[in-house]
This record gives C-alpha cells, structure tokens and sequence, in this order.
C-alpha cells in the first residue's frame, strides 16, 4: 500500500467521463489515481499499490477485460493485497458470481452508484477501516535480528512485512556470521 497520507484509490476504467464524475466526490478522503486501459491499469497498481481498487469489467476496446484485471491482480505478488471493488454497469448474475470468485471485496452497479454516491463514500470506507488497516496492523511484526555478544547492547529491531521475513532471515545470518 502506498505510503500517501490517504488512502489511494485506483480507477480503472475505460470511460474517462466516469471517473471525472466520481473524483470530486472522492478526493477529500482518498488520493486517487486513474487508468483507462486494463494493461495501464495493471502497471498503475503495481506502481502506486492502492489501498482499493474500483474496476470496470467491460473494456469491449481491449484485449482483457476487468474480470482477467482481477485475476491478474490476486495472482500478483505486489498487488494481492489491494482490495477490489468492482463497478460496472454489468449487473448478470454470471459476472457478479464470478467477480467474488475471483477475490473482488464487492460489485457495485454504476447507475445505482451514480444516484448515491454516500453509498459508493460508505462502502469504501468501510473497506479501508474492516479490511486495510487491520491488513496493516497485522503486516508489521518487531523481530529480533541479533543478540550482541556485548550483553551491555540491546537487541537491535527491524519492523518487515511478512513477505519480508526471507529477506530478514538474509539478514540475520549475515549479522551472526560476523
């Protein structure tokens, strides 16, 4: 997740004209960042890794759709963790099932958004504050990483993310080899 004072949204979408409509309304809480083709939307979340993701599923330009965005974007190792939220105007049940199957967070109709937007407010906060905070808590864990031979010396600490804990290990033996 990015390091932004507020949380980051990425918009991927392939109208530009919705996400000018939604941005005012998003951008006092959140730091948002857009892409309007699902390969600049890929790259776009690998570089900023949003803290949510609102994704289109029809992009009928593009060879990918959002639904092969979604899974590229669980099967990724720098953007699993973004939580993603899908808003279409596709409201068949096929998508919607398969949308969840894939690891969207939730699916959101956008003309239904459109006439709501606390609702759209609502439901990314709540999925920042249930789901991205506590992800956060939980992703930082004081380790040990060597015992001084001078008892005097405290302990040195490192604070890593888990998928961190390889190179910490890397680390740690170094440290005890000298």
């Amino acid at each position: 997740m990015t390091e932004s004072p507020k949380p980051t949204i990425l918009f991927i979408d392939d109208e530009p004209e919705f996400i000018d409509a939604f941005r005012p309304a998003l951008r006092k809480e959140y730091y948002v960042v857009e892409a309007h083709s699902p390969q600049d939307g890929l790259d776009a979340a690998r570089k900023f890794r949003p803290d949510i993701i609102l994704l289109d599923i029809r992009m009928p330009d593009y060879e990918m759709d959002g639904l092969e965005v979604l899974a590229r974007l669980k099967a990724g190792k720098d953007t699993r963790r973004s939580e993603v939220i899908m808003l279409t105007n596709t409201n068949e049940a096929s998508f919607v099932v398969e949308a969840l199957r894939l690891g969207a967070r939730d699916y959101l109709v956008k003309s239904a958004v459109a006439n709501n937007l606390n609702d759209l407010r609502a439901r990314l906060r709540a999925t920042y504050e249930q789901v991205i905070v506590p992800q956060q808590r939980e992703s930082i864990e004081p380790v040990a990483i060597a015992q001084p031979a001078d008892p005097k010396a405290r302990r040195i600490f490192i604070s890593y993310a888990s998928e961190d804990r390889e190179f910490a290990n890397i680390i740690k033996a170094e440290i005890d080899r000298q």
